[in-house]
């Protein structure tokens, strides 16, 4: 049995609090590290998943660290967050999988796997991740699940600025905000939504999701002219940031809780907010 399979036997059947306890053991590090860790990253892990989501039936190959694969194998990622996306989209957009979706944020693009296996089956997912390590994680399944014709990463930083910004990396995570656990500064190009459907000549986009750690609202700020010609269904990670719920209602849009009912309720935000375009939800 591979060192891989046994890491993987381990971190699916210990519990999580004792996971946590022996990741704040200082002399198990060593340890930790030749089982979870390569050159100080993450070790690479392929998980099959086999799960459905509303009326489709999902089945692709999945490259990531021991974490997100034991999470995907188990239960899943942001299975409410998928199951909410196609909902909306089958009641906006009905009977349609050539859609176009733009992930910013992907990390190891489970949910872009999903999306290129549903909505976008006949369309395109365009994932952006700023992390190379990531990045090439990525371009591994694309490979994997040979969905070169409808997947593809961008490994750009996505603002409200064109300029080069410094990348904060710790293992499997990537921030332009110094945040705490950083080991890595790498040097990456920040686009704007807008520059990238400009060079791009994108003709579509059916989804818009952003989850990028913090700062959300600068890459909405970078995607006025996307927002306004597309119309897409936005799905933001609000990190509490109510001038977040200002903006997108300023951009002509109907906020919606996960339960997808009209956002009535701002103290506390919910985690993420789906956002449909008024002239579409009134």
């Amino acid at each position: 049995m591979s060192i891989k399979k046994i890491g993987l036997i381990i971190y699916n059947t210990i519990p999580k609090n004792v996971k946590n306890y022996l990741g704040e053991i200082k002399w198990l590090k060593p340890l930790r590290d030749s089982l979870f860790r390569s050159k100080g990253r993450y070790k690479e892990v392929e998980t099959i998943i086999k799960r459905s989501y509303q009326n489709y039936d999902v089945e692709f190959k999945l490259l990531s660290s021991f974490r997100v694969s034991a999470k995907a194998a188990n239960r899943g990622i942001e299975t409410k967050l998928l199951n909410r996306s196609i909902v909306l989209l089958n009641k906006f957009k009905p009977h349609h999988d050539d859609l176009t979706v733009l992930d910013v944020g992907a990390n190891f693009a489970f949910l872009s796997l999903v999306w290129a296996n549903t909505i976008a089956k006949n369309g395109q997912t365009i994932a952006f991740e700023p992390s190379i390590n990531l990045v090439s994680t990525i371009n591994k399944s694309i490979k994997l699940n040979n969905l070169q014709t409808r997947l593809v990463v961008e490994n750009n930083a996505v603002g409200n600025e064109n300029k080069e910004v410094e990348l904060f990396i710790s293992n499997s995570t990537s921030n332009v905000l110094d945040v705490k656990g950083s080991d890595v500064i790498q040097k990456i190009e920040m686009i704007t939504l807008d520059a990238y459907i400009d060079k791009t000549e994108l003709k579509r986009c059916d989804l818009l999701k952003i989850d990028v750690d913090g700062i959300e609202l600068d890459i909405l700020q970078g995607a006025v002219k996307l927002i306004k010609q597309f119309k897409p269904i936005l799905i933001v990670e609000t990190n509490e940031n109510i001038k977040i719920i200002d903006y997108i209602k300023n951009l002509d849009y109907t906020i919606l809780g996960i339960d997808l009912n009209e956002l009535t309720e701002t103290n506390p935000l919910p985690l993420n907010v789906f956002c449909i375009p008024n002239e579409a939800y009134l």
